[in-house]
């Protein structure tokens, strides 16, 4: 089992989960950072993550809306492998939402 950082009531980590967020870039890296929602995710016959597929959206001038998918053994050209995968906490007993509610918090990262 993998540790996991708990920051402000999400779990940070690199085991994905659909309905995660995915997030590239660091504190330390020049570029801000992207961040994806995590809508599948792919395991192989021993229960190991081999890819994923996320949806993001982008702004600037072309403001779309983009789905991939990343395998984590070759990531593509445009795409690498996340740095990290968060999970935001759900509300006790299903509340909050009609698919169970979660929680958004605000994270602090500290470098």
């Amino acid at each position: 089992m993998k540790t996991k950082t708990k920051i402000t009531g999400a779990v940070v980590d690199q085991d994905p989960t659909a309905g995660d967020i995915a997030q590239w870039g660091s504190p330390s890296d020049a570029d801000m950072g992207h961040v994806a929602y995590v809508e599948q995710v792919f395991l192989d016959t021993n229960g190991s993550v081999t890819g994923v597929i996320v949806a993001d959206d982008n702004g600037g001038r072309n403001r779309f809306t983009t789905r991939k998918t990343i395998m984590k053994a070759s990531p593509t050209s445009s795409i690498s492998w996340p740095d990290n995968f968060i999970t935001f906490p759900g509300y006790p007993n299903g509340g909050g939402g009609s698919k169970g509610g979660w929680l958004m918090t605000s994270i602090a990262v500290t470098p």
